[in-house]
């Protein structure tokens, strides 16, 4: 999401809490966008209530797998300003953007005391048009895993989605989309040369799905 927003000329920084442990500063930011899954729910609500405290003109925005289920408690019970369901970059990038949040797919916001949904935002399906992730914005050498030949280890997603509707999952969309295998080894030449990155994990559901 931040290297998507970078290419459309939007700042961004990226603090990831799993490696760094000095508390970003809050106040110096617009937008603050968290994205919550099912280990991080605690420090989630915590950093919206320090965020509330230091900056209270940020608008708040919390994306993650778990939304789909959850997107509604965000905004009843922590008056976040908008909660993102699904894939996030256009999603994100729109409601920067566009000052008709309920023209914009795949937001949950509140409008008075109504909790609005405005409906699902349609699968991105040529993946090839987002720019790499911004690793260079996270401390790579942080960044560990316990089975490894080689450091620093880094991860790459050459895929999105599957063709399972398992009903324990989030992914029940039953539709897989790749990379072109040329941006796949593109990003990789660019982690190894750029980043110095000696080993890969491969983070995606389906990496075996096609040859």
């Amino acid at each position: 999401i931040a290297s998507y927003l970078e290419s459309k000329g939007i700042p961004t920084d990226v603090v990831d809490c799993h490696v760094t442990t000095k508390d970003p500063d809050f106040s110096k930011y617009d937008v603050i966008c968290l994205a919550t899954n099912i280990a991080n729910v605690e420090n989630t609500s915590n950093y919206i209530k320090e965020i509330r405290h230091d900056n209270p003109k940020a608008k708040i925005v919390v994306g993650g797998p778990q939304n789909i289920e959850r997107g509604k408690h965000w905004i009843r019970e922590y008056d976040v300003d908008a909660v993102i369901i699904g894939e996030g970059e256009l999603t994100i990038y729109e409601y920067l953007t566009n000052k008709n949040i309920s023209s914009i797919k795949g937001i949950i916001y509140r409008d008075g005391k109504k909790i609005i949904f405005t409906g699902e935002r349609s699968l991105v399906m040529n993946l090839d048009m987002f720019p790499f992730p911004a690793l260079d914005k996270v401390p790579i050498r942080k960044y560990n895993a316990p089975i490894k030949k080689a450091f620093p280890i880094s991860s790459i997603s050459t895929s999105r989605g599957c063709p399972g509707k398992c009903t324990f999952c989030h992914t029940r969309e039953s539709i897989w989309r790749q990379r072109s295998p040329k941006h796949v080894v593109d990003e990789i030449e660019w982690q190894v040369k750029k980043l110095g990155v000696k080993e890969l994990w491969i983070t995606d559901d389906n990496f075996t799905l096609s040859r």
